[in-house]
């Protein structure tokens, strides 16, 4: 059992992507199951970075991702964890907002907002109602294996 909001939001991240690496692995799983748990990953997972230690429960927000990647450029913990210590700020900066873009598109899949193409609900476009099983998401360029992030590591968020 979690002491904190900030270990809840961490062991929940590595449950959600203890599953997301599973379903990686099985070919027939719809790519839309995949990318629900990917957003739901990286979402606990950012969540857990923001939240101080004893910290409240964050906000009811999916949005959290992009959050935590800006505050990561000044973060050295995070630097050093990146493997960027020994590289200049701006290396570790540029990396960072070349993630940005990915960061967005996997926040901008969680159902929160107008309807759009999201992994988990329908959406109505055109007067047409799509379902996540049948869209193939291929306009978020998220479907490549090296899209799926590692949790970070606990002692990376003390």
């Amino acid at each position: 059992m979690a002491n904190d909001w900030r270990s809840a939001y961490f062991q929940q991240a590595k449950s959600d992507y203890s599953i997301l690496l599973k379903l990686k692995e099985i070919n027939d799983v719809p790519l839309c199951q995949k990318l629900h748990y990917l957003q739901m990953t990286t979402e606990k997972m950012s969540k857990s970075f923001l939240t101080p230690v004893g910290g409240d429960q964050h906000k009811q927000t999916h949005d959290a991702l992009v959050r935590f990647l800006q505050s990561a450029k000044t973060r050295s913990d995070l630097r050093r964890e990146c493997n960027f210590a020994t590289a200049p700020t701006f290396v570790f900066v540029a990396y960072i907002q070349a993630l940005s873009p990915t960061a967005q598109a996997i926040e901008n899949l969680s159902p929160e907002g107008a309807s759009h193409p999201n992994p988990e609900y329908p959406w109505k476009t055109g007067g047409k109602i799509i379902t996540p099983f049948e869209h193939d998401f291929s306009d978020l360029k998220l479907s490549n294996p090296s899209c799926y992030p590692a949790v970070a590591s606990e002692r990376s968020i003390r």
